[in-house]
C-alpha cells in the first residue's frame, strides 16, 4: 500500500511537558515496568545474547498481533493517502481485510527472516532458553493489550488506517537496531554488565519515544503523518 498524505510540523512540545506526561501516563509508565522487569532478568539472571534478541523479536511480533488487533476493530476510520495495488480506496470492510492482509504479509516476512538470523545466530537455536522468552512475551502481551486497552478511546475518533498499518514498521526498527549492535558488541567482547545496561536503556528510550509518537503525545499528529507521508530530512525540516 501507499501513503501520499502530506503535511509540515506546526507545534513544538519541550521536554518538561513530555516529562509530565510520561509521569501521568499509565501505557508508559506500564512499557517501562515491563522493560526494566525483563531488563532486570536479563542482567541478572545473566542471558545469553541468543535468548535476548528472542525475547525482542517476541515483543516485536506481539506489536504486530496488535495491530492487527487495531486494524479489525476499526469502525470509522480514514483512507486518505492510502493505496492498495496502486489505487485510492475507500473506508470498507473490504478494505479493512485487504489491510490486514498487506500487512500480516510484509510485517510476517520481515520476522520470519529475522528470527532466522537469530536462530543461525545461535547455532540453531540450542542456546535459547524459551522459559526466559516466554516469561517475558508473557510481560509484554500484558503491557501491550494494556496499552491497545488505555489508548483506544483517547485517539482519533477517525483514525488513517494507513497510518496504522504502517506504524509498526517504524516502532520496532529503533529497537532492534539497537538490540542487534548491543548483542554483536556482547558476541565479541563476552558478558559485561555495564555494557548490556547500556543497550538495555537505549532499547527502552527508543521503545519509549516510540510509544509516545505512536499514541501522539511527544509530536503533534501532523508530525506522525509527515514521518509516512515524507522523507526524514523533510518531515524534520
Amino acid at each position: 500500500f501507499e501513503m501520499t498524505q502530506e503535511s509540515k510540523i506546526n507545534k513544538k512540545i519541550s521536554w518538561g511537558e513530555t516529562l509530565g506526561y510520561i509521569v501521568r501516563d499509565q501505557s508508559s509508565f506500564f512499557l517501562i515496568l515491563a522493560n526494566v522487569i525483563v531488563g532486570g532478568m536479563i542482567v541478572f539472571q545473566q542471558w545469553n545474547v541468543v535468548t535476548i534478541l528472542c525475547v525482542y523479536w517476541a515483543q516485536s511480533v506481539i506489536i504486530g498481533l496488535i495491530t492487527v488487533l487495531k486494524i479489525a476493530a476499526l469502525k470509522d476510520f480514514s483512507t486518505e493517502g492510502v493505496k492498495i495495488g496502486g489505487k485510492n480506496v475507500s473506508p470498507t470492510t473490504e478494505t479493512k481485510r485487504s489491510m490486514i492482509t498487506v500487512f500480516v504479509f510484509s510485517y510476517g516476512i520481515f520476522h520470519a527472516v529475522y528470527v532466522v538470523f537469530i536462530l543461525n545466530f545461535g547455532g540453531g537455536g540450542s542456546e535459547i532458553n524459551w522459559n526466559y522468552v516466554l516469561t517475558s512475551a508473557g510481560y509484554f502481551v500484558v503491557n501491550h493489550l494494556f496499552s491497545y486497552i488505555y489508548n483506544h478511546k483517547r485517539e482519533d475518533e477517525k483514525p488513517n488506517i494507513g497510518n496504522i498499518a504502517f506504524f509498526p514498521f517504524l516502532r520496532i526498527l529503533p529497537m532492534h537496531l539497537t538490540m542487534v549492535f548491543g548483542g554483536m558488541i556482547l558476541m565479541f567482547t563476552g558478558f559485561n554488565s555495564i555494557v548490556l545496561v547500556l543497550f538495555l536503556f537505549l532499547k527502552l528510550v527508543a521503545d519509549l519515544i516510540m510509544h509516545l509518537i505512536e499514541h501522539k503525545q511527544v509530536f503533534p499528529k501532523e508530525f506522525f503523518r509527515s514521518v509516512i507521508a515524507t522523507s526524514s530530512s523533510d518531515a524534520l525540516r
